[in-house]
């Protein structure tokens, strides 16, 4: 199974961290029941779960993957996933790989609010190639000194294309950082303290709605170095046909 080789490679990051209460402490994935009525929980690897909810005009049960990791959203309805984690403090990764069918204006990843301090992943579709897409981090700290600003993915993004986006919130070394497929594309100067995130993050809207698959998605409570983000990639790259 992937899991068992991604928990292998971040075992060294997260094994002195207990496990979580208000705050998430261990490594969570996002893991769907096509089982009627359709649910889903972010999990850690001892079973305890968050629980999502689900939003949109309809949610069968083919949105579901069959592994439980992969989900289809549809911007035409309006579908899209909240849950309540506290992101305190501290250091942590969001990670996801994602596979647009469409792109049109702004479709978010995942949202953390759209107030500051927030921050979101958002895909815009190109301006002079429909085959094309641009991946942006916007992150707004509400800090002086440190003005809300757009980290951009460096180069052009296939649609139709897995690819697999990482934002390290690295606090200690106050850098935000930007990995798609694995490489850093971007990076920015961030406030070691800031005003707490709100507990919300949307999955597949909050800032226009998300056409496409996601899977894997996951948030460690660590910031991950490029090497462990490199071994992430490298782990769970989707089989050809996916």
């Amino acid at each position: 199974m992937k899991f068992a080789k991604i928990t292998g490679i971040l075992a060294v990051t997260i094994s002195s961290l207990v496990l979580f209460s208000a705050e998430f402490t261990a490594e969570l994935i996002l893991k769907g029941s096509k089982t009627q009525p359709v649910s889903a929980a972010f999990e850690d690897a001892d079973g305890n779960k968050i629980p999502v909810r689900f939003y949109g005009r309809t949610w069968g049960p083919v949105q579901i993957g069959e592994n439980g990791s992969l989900f289809r959203f549809k911007a035409a309805q309006k579908q899209y996933l909240t849950v309540g984690i506290a992101l305190q403090n501290s250091s942590f990764t969001f990670s996801v790989w994602a596979k647009a069918d469409s792109v049109a204006g702004t479709n978010a990843i995942v949202v953390n609010t759209t107030r500051p301090p927030c921050w979101g992943l958002v895909l815009k579709k190109h301006p002079a190639n429909d085959d094309l897409m641009i991946a942006d981090i916007f992150h707004y700290w509400n800090v002086p000194g440190y003005p809300g600003a757009l980290l951009r993915c460096k180069g052009n993004l296939t649609k139709s294309d897995w690819h697999l986006y990482t934002c390290v919130f690295d606090r200690e070394n106050e850098f935000l950082f930007f990995y798609v497929d694995g490489k850093l594309s971007d990076k920015v100067k961030m406030p070691k303290e800031t005003p707490a995130f709100r507990d919300t993050l949307t999955i597949g809207g909050g800032n226009g709605f998300f056409d496409g698959s996601l899977r894997d998605v996951r948030i460690i409570p660590a910031a991950l170095s490029a090497e462990q983000v490199a071994a992430l990639f490298a782990a769970t790259t989707p089989a050809e046909g996916e």
